[in-house]
């Protein structure tokens, strides 16, 4: 080899230390700016009052919470709407509020006919919330087979 190989190889290993250390800050900077754990921690400090819409005729149940009662005002919203819309903070938030409610929600069930029940509970799966924030609330949807499996979790 020559020394000119040598120096290439040396100049290239250096560039991609320099761009390894530069990827590193960046998503540090990244982190720092669409923390979740900070959307997380201020969220779930709060217990906000619920108000269930109704049954959609596929089995998906909507509610909504007072925007106000979440903590998510104007100023923080704009600082972390890429992570609030994330499909994380939904799941975790709307499964929390479901779960503090769970005796709310599941007497959509025991008013269902048998019929009924397994067109729209059974027959689908729950996958993730929908989440949609508006100026005076946050609008939720799930399928109504979370409750059902929220509901049997300690008999399996």
């Amino acid at each position: 080899m020559s020394k000119n190989t040598n120096k290439q190889d040396h100049e290239m290993e250096e560039l991609a230390l320099a761009i390894e250390q530069r990827i590193k800050q960046d998503q540090k900077e990244f982190v720092k700016k669409t923390d979740a754990r900070e959307v997380l921690s201020a969220i779930l400090s709060f217990s906000p009052s619920v108000g269930i819409i109704g049954i959609d005729t596929d089995g998906d149940i909507r509610f909504r919470v007072p925007r106000e009662e979440t903590g998510i005002t104007n100023e923080f919203y704009i600082k972390n709407k890429l992570t609030i819309l994330s499909v994380y903070v939904p799941n975790i938030l709307g499964e929390l509020i479901v779960r503090e409610n769970i005796n709310m929600f599941s007497d959509f069930l025991v008013t269902l006919s048998p019929d009924m029940f397994s067109e729209l509970v059974n027959k689908w799966s729950h996958k993730n919330f929908g989440m949609n924030v508006q100026k005076d609330y946050i609008y939720f949807k799930f399928h109504a087979s979370l409750l059902q499996a929220i509901l049997i979790e300690g008999l399996q």
